[in-house]
């Protein structure tokens, strides 16, 4: 049996099995993706038990079969032949066999009786969320998700509608990011999406547009676009309520442009620190940010701003600072002072609602 895929199938299917290909999988029946041929569609599907994919799309024809292959060996021959219009897949009788007007390989078929079946949960609750509201919620907050598994709510996202919003909230208890932006879904609910899966959901979607066909139930949560649907675990457990941590009634904020910021950073950080803290200093019309240098000396970058209530200063790690000029949605920044045992919040100005909470550094 032969059939021709299109380039377009093609980059989908490489884009997708890569995001498993390259976790560390241990479990043999897990290195291997399904290839389902039936009623004119092709199917592929693998999974890691964290997250699945399935990229699925009509054929003209071919007979109902079912293939195991190693899923890594698949992808880096695809990629391989990316750049072809179409690729040939031949189903030989211990082989399929991958050929363009150029290239060739064969991938011999392994045992699959362990590969385990993904969920079907169509029967789930279904949205239709617009593409680019939600990748543009799960960017932003991700950064400030926690990168340990030892809470696992802490390394999710927070993910709410309510009233025609979402909004995405991550922290790692050092810092916090919400972000808030309407959108006309008329139902009410939350779910925890853990961070690392989002990262791989972000780079599958990347380049699709237009409505996202979301659908979870109470452990499970998928997207589906016209070729492509991915499959994750929620996380189970209850988030932190951050409001109670957002302090009221500040002291002072300051406004400055995020790319001043943006440039002050890299001039600071391209010189080996001490530390890994920046002191920043509010005057009346400037913003002084500082560093101690590993020499011993120390560097600062004076940037223009300006000031209302009083004045103020403290020190905050520079890796939150950069989040902050990377992922703020606005090309300005009010940044808020509570107090030194209290964290600094930056918003932006205009636009959706982004509060980032950063801790101070107590230096002695």
């Amino acid at each position: 049996m032969e059939i021709n895929i299109e380039r377009k199938n093609i980059e989908d299917i490489v884009k997708t099995i890569s995001r498993i290909s390259y976790k560390g999988v241990l479990h043999p029946a897990l290195k291997l993706s399904r290839i389902n041929i039936i009623n004119n569609k092709f199917t592929i599907s693998a999974t890691n038990l964290s997250l699945a994919i399935i990229v699925s799309f009509n054929i003209e024809n071919g007979l109902d079969k079912e293939y195991f292959v190693d899923t890594q060996t698949l992808e880096r021959i695809l990629s391989g032949m990316i750049d072809n219009d179409k690729v040939l897949f031949s189903f030989r009788d211990t082989y399929i066999e991958l050929k363009t007007k150029k290239a060739k390989a064969r991938i011999p078929y392994q045992n699959g009786e362990d590969v385990p079946t993904i969920p079907n949960i169509e029967s789930g609750t279904n949205i239709e969320i617009p593409s680019n509201i939600f990748k543009k919620a799960l960017t932003i907050t991700l950064p400030a998700a926690s990168t340990t598994d030892i809470k696992p709510e802490l390394s999710s996202l927070y993910i709410s509608f309510k009233d025609n919003t979402i909004t995405a909230v991550s922290t790692d208890a050092f810092q916090l990011i919400e972000y808030t932006e309407e959108i006309f879904i008329n139902k009410n609910f939350y779910f925890l999406l853990p961070a690392k899966e989002t990262g791989d959901i972000l780079k599958i979607i990347d380049n699709i547009d237009g409505a996202l066909s979301v659908t979870y139930t109470d452990t499970l949560f998928s997207i589906k676009t016209k070729t492509i649907t991915i499959i994750t675990k929620l996380t189970q457990g209850v988030f932190p309520d951050y409001n109670t941590i957002i302090p009221k009634n500040s002291t002072g904020t300051v406004s400055f442009l995020r790319n001043d910021l943006d440039l002050a950073l890299k001039f600071l950080m391209q010189l080996r620190s001490e530390t890994n803290n920046i002191c920043i200093d509010i005057k009346k019309d400037e913003t002084i940010l500082t560093t101690k240098n590993s020499n011993g000396g120390d560097s600062e970058y004076i940037i223009s701003s300006s000031l209302v209530g009083e004045a103020f200063s403290g020190y905050v790690m520079a890796t939150h600072l950069k989040t902050l000029a990377s992922n703020i949605p606005s090309d300005s920044v009010n940044l808020s002072y509570f107090g030194a045992q209290s964290p600094f919040i930056a918003e932006n100005s205009i636009g959706a609602s982004f509060k980032y909470l950063m801790m101070p550094v107590i230096v002695n």
